[in-house]
Order: structure tokens, then sequence, then C-alpha cells
């Protein structure tokens, strides 16, 4: 069976990285070392673990490198944010100003106008359905803004507790 095995292998495609989580990912990686270092061929554990031959070698490089830390998994740093920080803290003192000059009435007539502000003052467009998330993102909710005249309270539930639909 083993004879046959490395040219199933060569046929396979990748499957792409495996909806693992980081603790699982790790616990693989660390199984692929201990198994190296019983003897095991790079082949073997690839095949015994089911990933890729350059994987468990790269494993191994970065044990030799790092030590058991390097075998940790890299969180992914997520999208860069469309607005810098001070941009950021910019329009949140936009909003809570406007906010206590009464400048809006309901919610999606506000969120609305966020993004059109967004859009003109800083060149960014965001989607409708986000601007919520960025507000809460900015510690706005609507009960905080109706007190400061800006429009009717939210049920008194705050924004972050608000799902939005696509």
């Amino acid at each position: 069976m083993y004879v046959n095995r490395p040219v199933e292998r060569k046929n396979m495609r990748s499957k792409g990285r495996p909806k693992l989580s980081p603790r699982e990912l790790k616990r693989r990686r660390v199984r692929a070392v201990r198994l190296l270092r019983e003897g095991k061929r790079l082949s073997e554990v690839a095949d015994l673990l089911d990933v890729s031959v350059s994987s468990v070698r790269r494993w191994k490089q970065a044990l030799a490198r790092g030590g058991l830390k390097a075998l940790d998994g890299k969180p992914h740093p997520g999208p860069k944010p469309l607005l810098s920080a001070s941009q950021r803290e910019d329009l949140k003192d936009v909003l809570i100003k406007r906010a206590s000059e009464g400048g809006c009435q309901d919610y999606p007539s506000f969120c609305e106008s966020v993004a059109e502000m967004i859009q003109k003052r800083y060149n960014v467009t965001y989607k409708l359905g986000y601007i919520g998330l960025l507000l809460r993102r900015l510690g706005l909710c609507s009960g905080m803004l109706y007190h400061l005249g800006g429009y009717p309270p939210n049920t008194g539930r705050c924004l972050s507790r608000r799902r939005t639909r696509y």
C-alpha cells in the first residue's frame, strides 16, 4: 500500500488551509515535530498528518530557528482601516458636536449623512451597512447621541447591540 501512496499524493489537489482553530493547528505542528524526533521521515510525517512535505519541512526549520515558540500561529492583522486613528477621533468629535446641535432625526438618515460626511471630509467611501459598526467602534450609541439632542433613542438600546443585515 505504501508503494502506491506517493502516486496518489502526487495527483491530489491542494485543499488550502484547513478549518482548524489556532490551538489545533499548533497541536498538529508540535505533533509533526515529535514524529520527526522519533525518526520518521518528512514524507511519513506528512502522510500521517495529511499535510504537504513542504509544510513539515517549514515547521522543522522554524523549530530549529526559534524553538517551540516559532510553531505558534501568526494572527492575521485584518484589513487596513480606511480612516486613520486621527481621522476617527476627528470624526467622533464632529459627530458629538453635530448631535449636540440637533443635527439628525432618525437612525437610517443619520447613517446616510455620516457616510456622506466621511466621503466629503476624508474622501473615503463606506458601505451604508458598515456605518453602524463604525459608530460602535467609535464608542457612540443612540442613547448618548439622543441625550446630546441628536435623534430619538433606539428603545433605550445602545447601537452596539443593534444588528445590521445586509
